[in-house]
């Protein structure tokens, strides 16, 4: 059976078709398969829209959601919330591939916050929905290795990136004062506390500055994060017309997450595409797109913060070295030419 011949949809929860993430994970693929000649698509609310906008999962329009699913040769199921587990398993009756976010973030973080019977009533509802999938995607490797326990056909597929969003290349040349930047969504805000002593000690030091580039909600979060912050700051709302711009007017970008965190590489890639350098945690993803010392740093401890962000603060050559591999990092893995690639295997795959 020729993949190219089948009506592939991708549904997912959002609607916004400039969502940095979605960009990365949904129409960024999307765009590259339809460039090669597979008949790929998304929806809007019950419309198509060119099919490069996404069906919002608002399930007073489940009806319609399921009619729409049911003319697709091959679902795709982007991040379902796990309060939607049963009523997306009407979805799993035929060729469905579901990709795995954020969600089993989400099943790892229910232990620590609401306890053993909230994280079993989770894994009951997902496995019945995914035992009935042909195949779960997840955009970090440590996804793919836990989501084998419910399904054996797992398949690992980063985050894309669009290199024609991030025409900017960061400039090394030298300069009085620094900037290190972090970008993501307002609710990740609270990341970046373990490094509030940090930030605020080398702000004293060398009067750097420090760009957060966030979405647009963070203005209408009582954030308690916000409100610890030791450092000075500056809140720029990210937008796709502006945020190569901005993060190349940084001169380090930092990634700083839970060690155990699911989370994909799509942070530190966002930095590469515009030439950073990056200081990252030891998660189990950052530690296996970062080569210490080669196209980024590991900080695995609280005092390497301190030590690799001066480091770079310093040695300019250091930088422009960090953010050149980088750089060429993002190129040569993570563009949409070779994410697409990977979805047209795994396509491919389901329907032998």
């Amino acid at each position: 059976m020729n993949v190219k011949e089948q009506k592939i949809r991708f549904i997912t929860r959002t609607d916004d078709p400039d969502d940095p993430v979605d960009r990365m994970r949904c129409f960024n693929p999307i765009r590259g398969l339809k460039e090669k000649g597979y008949d790929v698509g998304l929806y809007q609310s019950g419309e198509d829209l060119d099919a490069l906008v996404t069906l919002s999962l608002d399930f007073t329009r489940w009806s319609d959601l399921y009619d729409r699913c049911f003319h697709s040769d091959i679902p795709v199921i982007l991040d379902m919330a796990e309060n939607e587990f049963e009523r997306s398993a009407r979805l799993t009756q035929k060729k469905t591939l579901t990709f795995m976010g954020d969600l089993l973030d989400t099943r790892r973080t229910l232990g620590k916050i609401r306890g053993f019977f909230k994280r079993r009533k989770f894994d009951q509802g997902f496995y019945s929905f995914v035992k009935r999938c042909s195949a779960l995607v997840g955009c970090s490797r440590i996804i793919v290795r836990d989501a084998q326990r419910y399904v054996s056909h797992c398949y690992f597929i980063p985050d894309a990136i669009d290199p024609d969003n991030y025409p900017a290349r960061k400039e090394y040349s030298p300069k009085d004062k620094f900037t290190i930047g972090w970008v993501g969504m307002g609710s990740n805000l609270h990341f970046l506390l373990p490094l509030n002593k940090t930030l605020h000690h080398l702000q004293k030091k060398y009067g750097m500055g420090i760009t957060l580039i966030t979405s647009p909600d963070y203005k209408d979060l009582s954030h308690s994060a916000v409100k610890q912050f030791a450092f000075h700051y500056e809140f720029v709302e990210w937008s796709l017309d502006s945020v190569a711009r901005n993060l190349a007017s940084c001169d380090i970008g930092i990634a700083p997450l839970p060690h155990d965190s699911y989370k994909s590489s799509n942070k530190v890639v966002t930095y590469w595409a515009v030439g950073l350098p990056v200081v990252a945690s030891p998660t189990y993803e950052y530690s296996r797109v970062i080569v210490h010392g080669e196209n980024g740093l590991i900080a695995k401890r609280k005092k390497d913060w301190e030590c690799f962000l001066e480091r770079l603060l310093l040695d300019g050559e250091l930088r422009r070295d960090l953010g050149l591999a980088g750089l060429e990092t993002s190129s040569k893995y993570y563009g949409i030419d070779k994410v697409s690639e990977q979805w047209a295997q795994v396509l491919s795959e389901i329907l032998r």
